[in-house]
């Protein structure tokens, strides 16, 4: 098997980083909103600014989390094709098997 597609480093690594865009998604917006208000009660910012500002931050995010997404759905790909290739194999060698196994017990 290929170990640069098969790589416990990297599943382990990809796994970390969806635990932080979990943290992410779930601390930022309560944040944001809190940060939000207090600066519109206090008068420190525009409206129309800080819908901007949050629009300009929910695209970046939704950038970054796409591409993130779209080479972790291709290494995901690759692994699932290179485990299917190695299950293959196996079916091969256990048919062949079964199949001498057979000629050894008719002789």
């Amino acid at each position: 098997m290929d170990d640069d597609f098969f790589n416990l480093e990297k599943t382990k690594k990809i796994e970390k980083q969806a635990e932080r865009w979990d943290l992410y998604a779930k601390l930022t917006p309560p944040f944001f909103l809190l940060f939000a208000g207090v600066l519109l009660v206090f008068n420190l910012i525009k409206f129309d600014t800080l819908f901007y500002v949050g629009l300009g931050m929910f695209s970046i995010t939704a950038v970054v989390w796409w591409f993130w997404s779209i080479f972790t759905i291709r290494f995901i790909i690759r692994n699932m094709t290179l485990a299917t290739k190695g299950l293959n194999e196996v079916k091969q060698d256990i048919r062949l098997i079964t199949s001498e196994m057979r000629d050894l017990r008719d002789e």
